[in-house]
């Protein structure tokens, strides 16, 4: 038989074992949503990111119309349109007959320069040929003549163009030509280079520059002094150095002043 004070000590055990229980679950259940809410998440899959598609290079644009055209039907084309259908020229200069003939088609941006050797025929010791500088426009057809001067660049004696020639693009933003030309007088024998700008408004001069000397034909001096120079050190429109070798070895400094170049301080070349 039980008695009232084993009821109530059995009801008292039995609180609190649920209580204990019940704190148990909620620490179970804390547990578990503490879990959930800390546990390492798999990187949800997303689509991979699209890269910018690289942008076209701008493609180069074909030539047109005269310009594409092979070099030499260029050439031919431009003779025509400035010394008429035969494509060159011949004059009377100095008693000698001047002879014209195109040498090499330039662009210049949407300008075709034509040079051309201009060369006597029996000419005279102190005559001198040259380079005929043309500025051209191209047409559907061929070129128009915007521009021409004959006597652009200067050649050598005995009504000779230049001995040697070239369109140098080192010197600045104009196309240069570089012009060498001499010859011999009485035993010394000298050449002098030009350079000439193809500027938008036509041929510039920029300098003259003695380039070699030799006296050894002269027999007035033992050991004999020949000297030859070369351009280096090209700074873009702003200067450039000839050096020379030989018998002496030297440099001289030429430094652009506004339109033109110019030796800074004396030069030491040697001239006829």
């Amino acid at each position: 038989m039980t008695t009232s004070r084993s009821r109530r000590g059995a009801a008292a055990r039995s609180t609190k074992g649920g209580w204990f229980t019940a704190a148990l679950v909620v620490v179970a259940v804390t547990l578990g949503i503490g879990a959930l809410l800390f546990w390492p998440r798999t990187p949800e899959r997303s689509e991979p990111r699209r890269l910018a598609a690289p942008t076209a290079a701008p493609s180069t644009a074909t030539p047109t119309g005269v310009r594409a055209l092979p070099a030499a039907e260029q050439l031919a084309l431009a003779g025509k349109a400035v010394f008429g259908p035969t494509g060159k020229a011949t004059a009377s200069k100095d008693g000698a007959q001047l002879v014209t003939t195109p040498a090499r088609l330039v662009w210049r941006g949407d300008t075709a320069v034509l040079i051309s050797t201009a060369e006597m025929t029996d000419g005279c010791h102190g005559c001198t040929g040259g380079l005929d500088v043309a500025y051209l426009k191209p047409t559907a057809a061929g070129f128009t003549v915007a521009g021409h001067w004959p006597d652009a660049v200067a050649g050598s004696s005995w009504g000779a163009p230049p001995t040697e020639w070239s369109v140098s693009d080192k010197f600045g933003a104009d196309p240069v030509i570089y012009a060498s030309g001499g010859g011999t007088w009485q035993g010394y024998t000298c050449s002098v280079f030009t350079l000439t700008g193809l500027t938008d408004k036509g041929p510039v001069g920029l300098v003259s520059v003695p380039e070699s000397y030799d006296d050894s034909g002269a027999g007035t001096a033992d050991p004999a002094t020949t000297l030859e120079g070369k351009i280096a050190d090209i700074v873009p429109d702003r200067s450039f150095d000839v050096r020379y070798t030989g018998t002496e070895t030297f440099t001289d400094h030429y430094v652009r002043q506004a339109a033109k170049y110019a030796a800074r301080g004396e030069t030491r070349m040697r001239t006829c």
